[in-house]
């Protein structure tokens, strides 16, 4: 679409005491909201805005870096600002993986596998699966993609005794969870998941597309069995600029009983 039209309806106001980039600001939020800006939209240039709106480019530059930083606009080297989507979110009230998660949203998922191999464990693999001596596991890892464009890196070990010959399945399109479930017959109960926020290296940034130090979403997670036994431990690296985790959290002073109770008044009601 043309988005030059979208700031020619929206002269500035000259007397007012809002600052000019601030106006700006404004302008293309609410053309954000109204959707007359729609995501992956390309922004006019800092000169094309300056010339349009008669203010100065620096005005200009402001505006778009804060919006930037904000992370409701996005640029790319030498072709652009352009508008971002929202973020994309996931819930950690159920188990399962990201394939699952954002298809159930309306979301395509792929991914490219960057590492697959059958190999010992190491020291702390061992330890953090409680395997026993030169076990075997499976290195899995994928750079993912939602909606084509790059959100995680997830590296994942699994016990190759409990699902042996996984490396044979068509892990780069389908779903991991899945094919543990239909393929072996695994029943994943519960996993203990720890997230913290990280800078990206140089390795992070190029595969995700950010800038190198830009901040990214480190999780850590031991995926159990419905019999105890642990299936995966690995860690993930997700973009924060287009990732964040939501959950619901419940007063522990809250029985069963009571929570079973309302709902089942809401549902009488």
């Amino acid at each position: 679409m043309d988005t030059a039209s979208i700031f020619e309806h929206h002269p500035f106001d000259k007397d007012s005491a809002v600052p000019f980039y601030q106006q700006l600001k404004d302008i293309i939020l609410e053309a954000i909201q109204e959707r007359t800006l729609q995501p992956r939209d390309r922004l006019p240039s800092e000169r094309e805005l300056a010339e349009a709106l008669g203010i100065s480019r620096l005005t200009v530059r402001r505006a778009l870096t804060d919006l930037v930083n904000e992370g409701r606009l996005f640029t790319q080297p030498g072709k652009g600002t352009y508008v971002r989507g929202p973020k994309l979110e996931q819930g950690i009230q159920q188990l399962m993986g990201l394939t699952e998660d954002m298809k159930s949203r309306g979301h395509t998922v792929s991914s490219r596998i960057l590492e697959a191999a059958l190999m010992p464990a190491s020291v702390e693999v061992t330890q953090a699966m409680r395997l026993g001596p030169q076990e075997e596991v499976v290195l899995l890892e994928r750079l993912r993609f939602v909606d084509g464009e790059p959100l995680s890196i997830e590296r994942s070990y699994l016990a190759h005794r409990l699902c042996p010959g996984i490396l044979g399945h068509d892990l780069d399109r389908g779903s991991l969870y899945t094919t543990l479930r239909q393929v072996y017959g695994l029943h994943l109960f519960k996993a203990e998941q720890s997230y913290e926020a990280v800078l990206a290296g140089s390795r992070e940034a190029e595969l995700l597309q950010i800038a190198p130090g830009a901040p990214v979403l480190c999780s850590e997670r031991t995926a159990y069995l419905d019999t105890g036994q642990i299936i995966e431990y690995g860690r993930a690296w997700y973009r924060g600029d287009r990732y964040r985790f939501h959950a619901t959290l419940l007063n522990a002073a809250a029985s069963l009983d009571d929570l079973l109770h309302r709902y089942v008044k809401t549902a009488d009601e």
